[in-house]
């Protein structure tokens, strides 16, 4: 995590905030943590739109 958050508005549907709420901590804790790891997943493959084989649709 960095140093110093930065603070930003996104919007989500009722259920998906209910979701995160109900996970037993903070709801933008929760939040912050999977766009980290989903970021994380996704670094390999910048932008170039290549996806692993165990990613594509048979």
């Amino acid at each position: 995590m960095p140093k110093s958050a930065v603070t930003t508005t996104v919007q989500v549907s009722p259920k998906t905030f209910a979701w995160f709420q109900a996970q037993g901590e903070t709801a933008q804790q929760q939040m912050s943590v999977a766009l980290r790891i989903y970021a994380e997943a996704h670094k390999i493959y910048p932008a170039s739109g290549i996806k692993p084989a165990s990613q594509t649709a048979d």
